[in-house]
């Protein structure tokens, strides 16, 4: 693979990865994922995560091993069941951190 093939391959990637700007401005749950380091792991966990009924949005950030979760109104999801809902994408939870105004 050429220098500029491996270029494209990473600014495309960059692009697909970055949230939008002020995207999810009004809050979500960030969970901190183990072993979320390459595009390929945030496919793998985005897949497996949408699926779930209660989830409306999600943004992965592979720089801080991070997933930002908005659930549909009126849903809620424990840390032991977004846990759980990780575990199932191959993956471990470090931590979850809710929005100050749903504590």
């Amino acid at each position: 693979m050429s220098i500029f093939s491996k270029l494209r391959a990473l600014v495309l990637a960059a692009a697909v990865l970055a949230p939008p700007a002020g995207a999810m401005a009004d809050g979500g749950i960030k969970v901190y994922v183990k072993g979320l380091v390459c595009a390929y792991c945030a496919q793998g966990l985005t897949k497996t995560v949408q699926k779930h009924p209660f989830v409306d949005e999600l943004e992965v950030d592979v720089s801080q091993g991070m997933m930002l979760l908005k659930l549909k109104p009126g849903k809620t999801l424990s840390a032991k069941e977004i846990g759980a809902l990780v575990k199932s994408a191959g993956f471990e939870m470090d931590r979850a951190e809710y929005p100050m105004d749903d504590m």
